[in-house]
């Protein structure tokens, strides 16, 4: 009897050790959230045509969404156009959103879930004593012969366009950047106001807690003073330094509360129309270009660096984020011009420090804005073919699309994924998945 007891007790002291286990699935999902979110989908590759008319785009722009879901959008005016697939490229609805005076600089599906959020800005200046379709961007001049060793710059010159232009100064009137989140439906969700006006480049990112970063750009008054007579084919010259731009982060997270936010005055350009902001996000990393620099943040936007990768021979230097929250470094795409021939090479960066420079291994038909998955591949797409490198810069692929060769492009990628958009203006979206070894 006495055994018998020995045993019901250890039997129930097993029970109770045994309750107190963690319940593998909070585990699971503990780990599951700790890295980028899974892809399920039922066709590992396809191309395929959703029928769907867009007014005339000069660009579009795709992301997919926490629960996988595709949004092909189209910035660039006050008038928003968005069309929402599955990632079978299954149809799901199509929506026109207004702005008024506001027109959009960003779309995307950022965050876990399955919301929207959009980037709108006014665009509003005037314009005396020239012009008035000139807009101002302020420039620095840069020696441009090929034996430049670093960028070097004096305030001597102002590119205008169109270049006859005297005495013409820019004033900014009242401006401001508005934030819109929506749902999966398209119903407003909350709008965040910003300070800021249009630009025409990537003004949204995230990071793995669906925190949003959001980009707004301050072109600033322009007045020039113009010190010598030109004539036709150059450019006129000031005795003043330049009025500068500036641009703001701001951290929101996923109800609309402001988490922190950073300004920077201050920032020239080198080139006429290149005050054009874009940002990135790494896992570690915030990061502004500018021109050909990059303002690099941590992810409570404390300020870092202000560097220029490539430094040596600056000559049409461009540099093109690539943004991806899951790989621990930041990454940027240039092109560098020697006055002869454009090399295209990447480097990775851990905030301040250069980890390495790297030439891709063909550099054929890189064009367009990169796109890089949650691996560090890197992915080229214009009509006419698909190309993926590896984060070493060798070609994994080079695929050509058996589709018309239309130039409204865009890519989306999530985990080891990839996805091509081409709009034909006839009304055709071809969506095209390839494999990883790009077959589709």
């Amino acid at each position: 009897m006495l055994r018998l007891g020995k045993i019901l007790c250890l039997l129930a002291v097993l029970m109770i050790l045994n309750g107190c286990k963690k319940d593998p699935k909070i585990e699971e999902a503990v780990i599951v959230n700790s890295q980028a979110p899974a892809f399920n989908c039922g066709r590992p590759s396809f191309i395929d045509t959703v029928l769907v008319t867009l007014a005339g785009p000069p660009k579009i722009t795709s992301s997919i969404s926490g629960i996988n879901n595709l949004y092909v959008a189209t910035p660039g005016a006050s008038t928003l156009e968005i069309v929402k697939m599955d990632c079978d490229a299954n149809f799901i609805w199509k929506k026109n959103f207004y702005y008024g005076s506001e027109k959009v600089v960003s779309v995307s599906a950022l965050g876990k879930y399955d919301d929207f959020y959009v980037l709108t800005a006014t665009d509003n200046f005037t314009v005396s004593g020239g012009v008035d379709t000139v807009k101002a961007w302020v420039s620095y001049a840069e020696v441009t012969n090929s034996t430049t060793i670093n960028c070097d710059r004096s305030v001597f010159a102002y590119v205008f366009n169109p270049k006859l232009v005297t005495d013409q100064s820019i004033t900014a009137l009242p401006n401001y950047s508005r934030l819109y989140k929506y749902d999966g439906a398209g119903n407003l969700q909350w709008q965040k106001n910003l300070t800021g006006n249009f630009y025409n480049n990537i003004g949204l990112s995230a990071d793995t807690n669906s925190n949003i970063y959001v980009l707004t750009a301050e072109r600033k008054t322009y007045a020039p003073h113009e010190v010598f007579t030109f004539t036709p084919s150059t450019y006129p010259m000031y005795d003043m330094p330049l009025d500068s731009n500036g641009f703001t982060i701001t951290k929101i997270d996923p109800f609309g509360n402001q988490v922190s936010s950073k300004t920077v005055n201050k920032v020239y350009a080198y080139n006429a129309g290149d005050f054009n902001p874009a940002i990135s996000v790494s896992a570690n990393h915030v990061n502004v270009i500018c021109s050909r620099d990059v303002y690099v943040f941590d992810m409570n936007l404390g300020y870092y660096i202000k560097t220029s990768p490539v430094s040596a021979n600056c000559v049409n230097k461009a540099i093109m984020p690539l943004n991806n929250p899951y790989v621990p470094n930041s990454l940027f795409h240039l092109g560098v011009n020697d006055g002869i021939s454009t090399t295209y090479l990447f480097e990775t960066w851990n905030g301040a420090n250069k980890l390495n420079s790297s030439v891709y291994s063909d550099q054929t038909n890189l064009a367009g804005l990169p796109s890089m998955d949650s691996d560090g591949n890197i992915y080229f797409a214009r009509a006419g073919y698909i190309e993926k490198f590896d984060p070493n810069g060798y070609k994994i692929y080079h695929s050509a699309l058996l589709i018309p060769p239309f130039t409204i492009t865009c890519l989306a990628t999530k985990l080891d994924q990839v996805y091509f958009f081409d709009y034909e203006s006839s009304g055709k979206l071809y969506v095209v998945k390839p494999n990883a070894n790009g077959n589709y």
